[in-house]
């Protein structure tokens, strides 16, 4: 039985994405984020963290490009992101 309840946040853009994931699979999101964890290949797993990364960069870079960040927090927030990657 399904009793414990987990939140996390993530951008409007990885929301549509999860739910559009889910939906073509024709999956709740919580069946879906459940499955992509819990059941998922270890190379299935490492090609959809390197798909996150690098939404993530490219949203970072077009946020900087928009100029909705300085380029202060920008090196800020990639170098977070490197080392959340372990790529520093």
């Amino acid at each position: 039985m399904k009793n414990e309840k987990i939140s996390l946040r993530c951008s409007n853009e990885e929301k549509e994405k999860i739910r559009k994931e889910a939906e073509e699979r024709n999956l709740s999101i919580s069946d879906y984020m459940i499955k992509k964890v819990c059941y998922e290949t270890k190379q299935e797993t490492d090609n959809t963290q390197k798909i996150i990364y690098e939404y993530r960069f490219y949203s970072l870079f077009n946020e900087l490009k928009a100029k909705k960040i300085s380029r202060k927090k920008y090196i800020k927030r990639m170098k977070k992101e490197l080392e959340d990657h372990g790529s520093v």
